[in-house]
């Protein structure tokens, strides 16, 4: 359980490029000085429309919620608001707020949100490791860390076109991993996302870059097991379509964002080499992945 603090007291942060007042506090996230901010995260008294999770809403207006009674409403690009079930704010609910939240709050302000990490490779640029949820990107991304590649981003990538090339922000120094990978990589002080889930936060405040990078290419993780790959124009446009993270924030409300998303997915495709690594529960282990993605960094 995670307490609140009363209603006077916010908290300053900075994420994808964003100055961030929270009622929040985000434990181990390095705050800033309170000063002028981009975004506001506040608590409302709402209750989620229903047990399921669901959203609704327009494309600068959007409300969703979870099935654990968590509500995230983004408002155009500069205004999350939280509610929280009867038992009190939870770390599940905070990653609600940092990931699918901030996730509709990028969109709305321009920004392609991919599901996936990003590191810094030894040219100075960003590689992406997208996926879906499970695959195995932040056990990743913490395994390169610690071969000395800085992490960017944990999750969620921000990108957006720069001049002639795309960039990434960075997000939040936390990354999710599984009990046993922090054991691996020696990771202490971590704290439980949700009691039914087995997965924990991990503050990579050390290894963590604060600064942008352009994007030189894209790792995606997908089964199943094979040499890895390079894959063609069509496949590129179709994996980034793939891997936009919730991608239903864009589609479902505005059917309008549905024909930008693709082009946006297609000029990138022209732009980036992707690389395919098949991966399940068969195999490889994450060890020999990050030994293979290596050769590309």
């Amino acid at each position: 359980m995670v307490s609140m603090k009363d209603n006077t007291t916010r908290f300053f942060y900075q994420a994808f490029g964003l100055n961030i007042r929270s009622e929040i506090e985000f434990q181990g996230v390095p705050r800033l000085a309170p000063g002028p901010f981009d975004v506001d995260v506040f608590h409302v008294q709402r209750k989620a429309p229903d047990t399921q999770s669901g959203c609704r809403g327009a494309s600068q207006d959007f409300l969703f919620w979870d099935p654990n009674g968590g509500l995230v409403r983004a408002v155009k690009g500069e205004k999350l608001e939280f509610a929280y079930p009867e038992g009190g704010l939870t770390e599940s609910t905070i990653l609600f707020v940092q990931a699918s939240g901030m996730g509709a709050l990028l969109q709305q302000r321009g920004y392609l949100t991919l599901h996936a990490a990003a590191i810094r490779s030894s040219r100075g640029k960003a590689v992406l490791l997208a996926g879906r949820c499970g695959i195995g990107k932040s056990s990743l991304s913490t395994l390169l860390s610690r071969r000395g590649y800085k992490v960017l981003t944990d999750d969620l990538s921000a990108v957006y076109k720069k001049g002639d090339e795309w960039w990434v922000q960075p997000g939040f120094p936390r990354i999710k991993l599984r009990p046993d990978v922090a054991q691996a990589v020696g990771a202490t002080g971590l704290t439980r996302i949700h009691p039914q889930v087995d997965k924990y936060f991990y503050l990579e405040s050390e290894g963590f870059l604060e600064e942008p990078l352009p994007v030189e290419l894209m790792v995606r993780l997908d089964g199943p097991p094979g040499p890895p790959r390079e894959l063609n124009l069509p496949e590129k446009a179709r994996a980034l379509t793939e891997v936009t993270y919730r991608r239903e924030f864009l589609w479902d409300i505005d059917p309008q964002n549905m024909a930008k998303h693709f082009q946006t997915c297609a000029q990138i495709a022209e732009r980036w080499p992707m690389h395919l690594f098949g991966r399940d529960a068969a195999g490889p282990t994450l060890e020999e992945t990050a030994h293979a993605v290596e050769r590309l960094l």
